[in-house]
């Protein structure tokens, strides 16, 4: 193995692979305690590089000894021991060059003292920064890159179907009239394709759905029909019925965020397919004593088989599906290792005609072993998006069948109001605002109801007792007014459904608007956004000669805007057409110089000056219209659309989701328009008021 190192870690090492104590072999490892330190502001969030510091935090506390900082703990079986290396020690060469007490600094002088200590053993710095190896090489000291790289990539099941253009139009046309398909062969595919995968092949006169079949070796159609009483929506849903109505395919995993129905989706196609259906939790099989878990498996695939034909049906297979070896010390682990590699043996036990299909459903599919997910184990993964507008007025009217509603409920308006609301969201809100006309003792749910259970889950309850002074309701009135009359005045700002000054949560009021889901977004729009973000700030400028705390939230969101719009999107004027967004998340470095930084910061100022001058000139120009709306909200606290559109007139813009129905509706022939005339008796519901306002309303948090 060469001669034994000491080796350094830099923090965004752990954070990039969290199990990368094991990948030094018997080499000692060390850690700055500044690097513990950074640790800690990571833990919290729900993203990758949070989950990597929560986890080595975990493993780490197992190793946690007193001798960790003089002795230090063993690692394991073949590998070196771990220290911490604590306060700040003698490195005059690093204090010499970089007299500035930063965090990269302590790492630096942490290699020096160790390089001096232990002057016969290399010390090598590990970092991914590559500007910290740059100062660790100016003062003589040895540092490299961490190249085992252990980050998974976690979009990987969110990727758009992959598409292949300039296909010959003939052969299109055969697949078309070919039930077996056409023999791979007689395509040109430059990338490799896998068993299963669906595709979109195009030419420059038609357009087919398609799916590699290994078994008949050919590229089959892929076809679009009515599956388990849903109609699909786009090509990865005809992609995910293709997959689990082929009797060949054995093994299908399901992944998508929590709540967009993967688990009914597994139940709709055991009922369909009118089998046997057996449904276990992945934590049923996790058990603290040895070789419960795998006997488990072996039951149930046991009695699976005797029922054949059969589907098996693992609900959050990451219990027991994840990656092996985190923390071989620890016989709980074992014991969940033995069970996922009892798991995996069954899987590779099937005959081609046992009758058994597994499926499996997980949200966090970036932890899974790597083995479960190869090909052979779980031939296809199906990402289960959260719905569109269709489809959420589709969920909408599921689960409002077993509710007695009034007239005044509008299922296409509850649809546009709730984006990226899953199904289990869409739900909470039918049955919040059943719960809310109970109480009120009403014979029917209606429209005031669902208003009251939007408002409710987005923004928290009502607190009418928070005592507020005249001056303080004065201003969060006009603050929440310049939000209102700013966004009626522009014309790619979201608009308006009502404006509150109740407190509700942590906010003193909010501007609730029904939000645009663009596919595509203009630079026009997004200034249009940030000047009706920026109004509320304006307004205390404006009308009350000084400015509060409550517009932090408003200022967040447009610095974030601003950054994200110049940095990565390049609308900016000095730095047009330039992207720096950088594909390595985890890393600490700046894809462009300090130079760069500075016109970057100088440009985000000017365009959110810009805004906010705009936001102040609009207010100035409509003020009389301003204070009408602020003094209104002071008298009655909650005002509508309607009452906006009294004081200023009819908005003359329409919005994009009221485009697009209308386009719809222009659409329809005309007998389906007399049918639908005829069942829209049947009560639909109406609302959901996505967060600007929940943005909106956060701003006002800390205006007491």
């Amino acid at each position: 193995m060469g001669t034994k190192k000491n080796f350094v870690l830099d923090t965004n090492v752990i954070l990039h692979d969290y199990n990368c104590l094991k990948n030094f072999q018997e080499n000692d490892i060390y850690l700055p305690l500044v690097v513990l330190e950074e640790l800690d502001k990571f833990k919290k969030g729900n993203e990758q590089i949070n989950f990597n510091a929560r986890e080595f935090v975990r493993e780490l506390d197992t190793l946690t000894s007193d001798e960790i900082f003089s002795k230090g703990v063993k690692l394991g079986e073949g590998l070196g021991r771990l220290f911490v290396v604590t306060g700040q020690v003698e490195a005059p060469e690093v204090w010499a060059a970089f007299p500035a007490k930063k965090p990269d600094h302590f790492i630096l002088a942490a290699t020096e003292f160790l390089a001096s200590k232990y002057p016969k053993m290399k010390t090598v710095l590990v970092t991914k920064d590559v500007n910290l190896r740059m100062k660790a090489r100016s003062i003589g000291l040895l540092c490299e890159d961490y190249i085992t790289d252990k980050v998974v990539n976690v979009d990987v099941f969110e990727k758009s179907n992959e598409i292949f253009e300039n296909i010959d139009p003939a052969l299109i046309d055969r697949i078309y009239s070919s039930k077996e398909g056409i023999d791979l062969s007689e395509f040109d595919f430059k990338d490799l394709i896998h068993p299963n995968e669906c595709f979109v092949l195009k030419s420059d006169r038609n357009t087919v759905l398609a799916r590699y079949n290994p078994f008949t070796h050919s590229i089959c159609r892929v076809m679009k029909g009515k599956n388990y009483g849903i109609e699909p929506r786009n090509a990865e849903q005809s992609f995910a019925f293709e997959i689990l109505n082929d009797p060949n395919i054995k093994l299908v995993a399901l992944t998508g965020k929590a709540g967009t129905g993967k688990t009914l989706l597994a139940k709709a196609v055991a009922g369909e397919a009118d089998v046997p259906f057996f449904s276990i939790s992945g934590s049923d099989f996790v058990e603290m004593f040895v070789g419960v878990g795998a006997s488990r498996v072996r039951d149930l695939f046991r009695q699976a088989k005797e029922k054949s034909p059969c589907i098996i049906f693992i609900d959050e297979i990451d219990a027991v599906g994840r990656a092996r070896g985190k923390n071989p010390s620890m016989g709980g682990n074992d014991e969940r290792e033995n069970t996922l590699n009892q798991l995996l043996t069954e899987m590779d036990g099937f005959g081609s005609n046992s009758g058994v299909i597994i499926l499996a459903a997980t949200n966090r599919v970036d932890i899974l072993d790597k083995a479960l997910l190869r090909a052979g184990r779980f031939d296809r993964q199906i990402y289960v998006d959260l719905p569109d507008l269709n489809e959420r007025k589709e969920v909408f009217g599921v689960h409002l069948r077993p509710l007695k509603l009034d007239n005044t409920v509008d299922v296409d308006l509850l649809a546009r109001q709730t984006p990226g609301f899953s199904g289990a969201d869409i739900a909470n809100v039918c049955n919040e605002a059943a719960l809310i006309a109970a109480r009120h003792s009403k014979p029917s749910v209606g429209k005031d109801d669902f208003l009251a259970a939007i408002d409710r889950i987005v923004g928290g309850l009502e607190k009418k007792t928070k005592v507020m002074t005249a001056a303080e309701k004065r201003a969060i009135a006009l603050h929440e007014a310049g939000h209102a009359t700013i966004s009626w005045f522009l014309e790619h700002a979201n608009p308006l459904i009502k404006v509150t000054i109740v407190p509700r949560g942590r906010a003193l009021g909010a501007a609730w608007y029904l939000p645009e889901e663009r596919q595509i977004t203009t630079k026009e729009q997004m200034l249009d956004e940030m000047c009706a973000t920026l109004g509320g700030r304006a307004a205390e400028e404006v009308f009350i000669g000084h400015i509060s705390t409550g517009a932090m939230n408003d200022l967040e969101r447009v610095t974030k805007q601003a950054y994200g719009m110049i940095a990565y999107a390049g609308m900016s004027d000095k730095l047009p057409n330039l992207c720096y967004y950088s594909n390595d998340e985890y890393s600490f470095n700046k894809p462009y110089s300090e130079h760069t930084a500075e016109l970057i910061d100088q440009e985000v100022q000017k365009m959110i000056n810009e805004q906010y001058a705009r936001a102040k000139a609009l207010l100035q120009e409509h003020k009389e219209g301003h204070n009408q709306l602020a003094q209104l909200l002071i008298d009655r606290e909650v005002i509508f659309a309607e009452d906006v559109e009294k004081i200023f007139g009819k908005r003359p813009w329409a919005s994009r989701s009221e485009e697009i129905m209308a386009a719809e509706e222009k659409a329809l022939p005309a007998p389906e328009k007399t049918e639908e005339a005829a069942t829209a008796s049947e009560p639909e519901t109406k609302e959901q008021t996505e967060n600007s306002g929940t943005s909106a309303t956060q701003d006002e948090e800390k205006q007491a």
